[in-house]
């Protein structure tokens, strides 16, 4: 595995390969404690290299995973009724290029806490080789992906699948046993942890000499749901999920993390840091053949380490297990999303525990590897330790940034968000999708225009799918570099989703009925709604890679397009319209109220 972080112009290597010490030993001592431990640096590292590119390592295994998407992607293809389209024709011409403009696909499940980890799931359910999605056309989308990205409540079921070996929706949930809420465990078990035993764990971390954070506790609380093995996954590493058979196989697609820091020139209320203003972003993702070695931003090893630019020397370096950074970046929500109670108890115990302060308890602290880096500004560098954040707190609540970096050649994403950004009723109006928008604009990243709230709003983006970018003339570039994102807001069609982020347990009722509803979203209702979903889906998916082999949109695509693709046309806000409530798309005239007297959301909002 690799870390880079992308800084004027260069890629800070933050880890050393799993062979420059005892991995074994090295894993044994990590199932057995929540603190990092300390190994030699090795010598045989490049510490800094120029940020052009994908790291070696990634492309090598894009490679092999565009071999694997290639026949996926075929079969899926062949499901949908293309009209005056030869798949076959398509696929050779991919082959023939030798995979380089086999289509880049890729998902994002936005922050939302459970909420968005469980209609994500339900939405992914929607697209996997499963013989309802297969029927329905959708299915098989999830076997053409490249890459999956998820942030904060988004990123857990992210981190879940890759760590299980990529299951399907369906075998995962039994290992999640959501229905206990691991913030209230009264006993210890597989799948859960009392208080006393997580505080435990923050102990060993505090003695060895780190800061710990309410980040931490969260943390531990929800390994023991996402994350296999005993003592809430301690076992796990990033390292050792590139060692399962189906990434070494190419036969799921790379998991990709992310979380804004912040500095101290950032926005500050009551005491603490908010990084809206800035594009920081701390990025992770998973390393082939069990390497750690660098690459998007830390996940296995933390800076202790000479390298270039670097005028301190050092000689060590902390292993930090990645598993645990992924779900304590994917955990920063209790600056505003635990529930109150508890947040103010873990809160206070941590505070009168460690004798921390109440910015040191807010951030999930890592050691940074810009210090001493003299092509950095100095609020960073002169820093010893990122302090990480939430990743919603930058307005970019849906994890597409680490996948729209040129080099990795995105072509169609799909956009899964529940992030609700739309009070009173927790429903979503696409804000941080266009909060994306205008960061890429603002840095020169290809990437669709994206409209405001107001019009996803006027125009029911809100609970219709709705794809961005189909005209180069319409994205930050001009030109066919940014993909095609497919916007899909999580609604109400055949259930009433929108759970508050914090609910801490769900019943499996409720989970079956939240992945009804994602089905029906995806599949707009097994295509009841449009009886051409299937094939608008797949024509998106593969529109960025006709003109690169010689093919044209065909006629259907383009009705396809004349209907999804969002024109270039705003919508001016109006005062009054703001609120997103809508009724089931499936049966309007029920309303929540009477829906609510006979379903299992007894708890919803």
């Amino acid at each position: 595995m690799m870390r880079w972080i992308a800084v004027s112009g260069l890629i800070v290597t933050l880890a050393a390969y799993g062979e420059c010490y005892n991995s074994t030993a090295v894993e044994q001592q990590l199932a057995e404690s929540y603190a990092p431990i300390t190994v030699a640096c090795p010598s045989d590292v490049e510490w800094i290299r120029p940020a052009t590119g994908l790291n070696p390592k990634e492309r090598d295994w894009v490679y092999g995973r565009k071999k694997t998407v290639l026949f996926a992607l075929g079969d899926y293809l062949d499901r949908l009724d293309m009209q005056d389209f030869d798949v076959g024709e398509y696929i050779c011409r991919l082959r023939e290029n030798d995979y380089v403009h086999v289509p880049t696909i890729g998902f994002a499940i936005s922050g939302g806490g459970w909420a968005s980890a469980l209609t994500g799931t339900g939405a992914l359910r929607a697209l996997d080789s499963l013989e309802a999605a297969r029927e329905q056309g959708t299915g098989g989308l999830l076997q053409s992906m490249t890459y999956i990205s998820g942030l904060s409540g988004g990123g857990w079921p992210v981190m879940s699948f890759a760590a299980h070996n990529f299951p399907t929706a369906d075998e995962i949930l039994v290992r999640w046993q959501p229905q206990i809420s691991r913030l209230f465990a009264q006993n210890n078990s597989q799948y859960a942890a009392t208080g006393e035993s997580m505080f435990e764990d923050l102990a060993a971390k505090a003695q060895a000499g780190f800061n710990v954070s309410v980040a931490d506790y969260m943390s531990r609380a929800w390994s023991y749901e996402f994350v296999p093995g005993p003592h809430g996954g301690l076992n796990v590493t990033l390292s050792s999920i590139a060692k399962l058979s189906n990434f070494v196989n190419h036969q799921m697609p790379m998991p990709l993390f992310q979380a804004p820091f912040v500095v101290d020139q950032d926005v500050e209320y009551y005491g603490i840091k908010v990084p809206f203003k800035n594009i920081r972003i701390h990025a992770v993702r998973v390393r082939q053949l069990g390497r750690v070695h660098a690459s998007i931003h830390p996940d296995g090893m933390a800076g202790d380490c000479p390298g270039p630019g670097i005028r301190r020397k050092r000689e060590r370096v902390h292993l930090i297990e990645p598993a645990k950074i992924i779900i304590i970046i994917n955990d920063i929500v209790p600056r505003g999303g635990l529930p109150r109670g508890r947040h103010r108890s873990a809160g206070l115990r941590i505070h009168a525990t460690f004798r921390e302060s109440l910015s040191q308890i807010s951030y999930a602290w890592y050691p940074n590897p810009f210090a001493d880096l003299a092509s950095v500004s100095s609020d960073i560098r002169y820093s010893s330790s990122l302090r990480l954040v939430d990743g919603s707190e930058n307005g970019q609540a849906s994890p597409l940034w680490t996948q729209i970096q040129p080099a990795r050649n995105s072509s169609f994403i799909i956009a899964w968000d529940d992030n609700t950004d739309a009070p009173p009723y927790f429903w979503n109006n696409g804000t941080n999708l266009y909060n994306t928008y205008l960061r890429a604009n603002e840095t020169g990243i290809p990437f669709p225009i994206v409209p405001s709230a107001s019009t996803f709003i006027a125009r029911n983006y809100t609970t219709r799918p709705v794809f961005f970018g189909c005209d180069a003339n319409l994205t930050t570039t001009r030109d066919a570099r940014a993909p095609i994102v497919a916007y899909f807001a999580n609604a109400s069609y055949s259930a009433y989703t929108n759970m508050t982020f914090i609910q801490t347990n769900t019943s499996f009722a409720q989970v079956r009925e939240i992945w009804v509803n994602s089905f029906n979203q995806m599949t707009q209702a097994n295509g009841t709604l449009d009886g051409e979903w299937p094939v608008c889906l797949g024509c998106a998916a593969i529109e960025g890679s006709l003109a690169k082999v010689g093919l044209r949109r065909t006629e259907q695509c383009q009705r396809c397009f004349d209907r999804y693709c969002w024109d270039g046309v705003a919508v001016e806000e109006q005062p009054g319209t703001e609120v997103v409530d809508p009724s089931l798309v499936l049966d309007p005239e029920l309303g929540f109220l009477e829906w609510v007297k006979t379903n299992p959301f007894g708890t919803k909002k």
